[in-house]
């Protein structure tokens, strides 16, 4: 979901050719989809935390949800510039 208004690349002559954006952000997208997929195995275990006291782990939760969904809201931007662009003639 996309939380701001965008400006789009506009594709004509004198730009960079629309299949290498398509390309670049396809990319971008899909390694991003990867990493998201690999910071979600890294969720804090309680048991690493409860030194530090009750709360610990419901920060480091909090806070591990914050980075997910800022990764969440770069892919989704990317993906709606790669569509618009795709979306070119």
């Amino acid at each position: 979901m996309l939380t701001k208004a965008l400006t789009f690349p506009v594709v004509h002559a004198n730009g960079t050719h629309r299949d290498n954006l398509t390309l670049v952000l396809e990319e971008t997208v899909n390694s991003l989809e990867k990493s998201l997929e690999l910071l979600c195995s890294t969720a804090p275990n309680g048991r690493d935390f409860y030194p530090l006291g009750n709360r610990a782990i419901y920060d480091a939760e909090n806070e591990h949800l914050g980075r997910i969904g800022r990764i969440e809201s770069v892919i989704a931007e990317l993906r709606a510039i790669w569509e618009h662009v795709d979306g070119q003639e």
